[in-house]
C-alpha cells in the first residue's frame, strides 16, 4: 500500500512541475522587424511586430501583425496599430506609406499599452476586410511608412518614420505557420 502512495505522490508532483513549465519563446529578425512566437503544451501563438520609437523620448508606436483561428475554426489575420497614450482621438491616425496617398482610420480603442487601430479581414463588414487588406498589401509593397497622431496636449503633431524592410519576409514565416 505504502508503494501506491509513492507513486501516485511522483505522480502528481511531476504533472504539478511539467505544468509550471515556463512557454518557450522564440524570435527572429527580419531587417527591421521581429518575429516571436510563444509556445506552451496547448497552443502556438506567433506575431510579427515592429517597435518605433521617438529619439530622446519615451513615445513608442507598435505595428503587431498575426493570425489567428476565429470562432469558425477559419485561419484569420489582425494588424494592430498602437500609438502612445494621449491622443487626440477626435483626430484620425494618418498612415502614409512611400511619402504618398495619406490614409485615415478611426481609433478602435485605448488600453493600458496605448490606443489602438484593430484592423482585421475577420469581420464581416466589407468596408473593414477592404481597408485590412490594403494596409497589409501597402505594409508588403512599400519601402516607407509615416504615422502620425494628434497630441491631446498641446494640440501638436507626432509623427514617426518607419522602415518596413523585413516585414515581407517575416510576414511570410508567419503566414506559412500552422493557426493554433
Amino acid at each position: 500500500m505504502k508503494i501506491y502512495y509513492i507513486i501516485i505522490t511522483i505522480l502528481l508532483s511531476t504533472k504539478l512541475l511539467a505544468e509550471t513549465n515556463p512557454p518557450k519563446v522564440t524570435t527572429q529578425q527580419f531587417q527591421n522587424w521581429t518575429y516571436q512566437c510563444v509556445e506552451d503544451e496547448k497552443k502556438k501563438t506567433c506575431e510579427v511586430s515592429q517597435n518605433i520609437r521617438i529619439q530622446n523620448s519615451n513615445i513608442n508606436f507598435s505595428i503587431v501583425y498575426n493570425k489567428f483561428l476565429n470562432e469558425s475554426k477559419d485561419t484569420k489575420k489582425s494588424i494592430t496599430i498602437i500609438a502612445p497614450l494621449g491622443v487626440d482621438l477626435n483626430t484620425q491616425l494618418a498612415l502614409r506609406f512611400n511619402g504618398t496617398g495619406q490614409i485615415n482610420i478611426n481609433w478602435t480603442t485605448c488600453e493600458q499599452v496605448g490606443c489602438l487601430v484593430y484592423l482585421t479581414d475577420n469581420s464581416k463588414d466589407e468596408k473593414m476586410i477592404n481597408l485590412y487588406k490594403k494596409i497589409y498589401d501597402s505594409l508588403n509593397k512599400s519601402q516607407s511608412l509615416e504615422i502620425a497622431v494628434k497630441a491631446l496636449v498641446g494640440n501638436q503633431p507626432i509623427a514617426v518614420q518607419s522602415n518596413l524592410n523585413g516585414f515581407n519576409a517575416a510576414a511570410k514565416k508567419l503566414d506559412s505557420e500552422k493557426s493554433s
